[in-house]
């Protein structure tokens, strides 16, 4: 995917935001893509908790980006 038909940085920031709710889930690793096409909203609303209860275990104290 490219971003060559923004007109500006401005826009590809909004597509990113606006659809950061289907994307998330997928780039933390707890969704397929598919799953998050057919998830209804509140399965993507849990989805999208799961993705930031990964991250914060994964980033807090003792996960990967942490110091022990």
């Amino acid at each position: 995917m490219t971003t060559n038909h923004y007109p500006s940085e401005f826009f590809t920031n909004k597509d990113v935001e606006d659809n950061w709710i289907y994307e998330w889930p997928v780039i933390a690793g707890v969704a397929s893509r598919e799953e998050v096409d057919h998830a209804t909203l509140k399965e993507l609303q849990y989805l999208n908790a799961l993705a930031d209860k990964k991250q914060a275990y994964v980033s807090g104290p003792f996960g990967l980006g942490g110091e022990e």
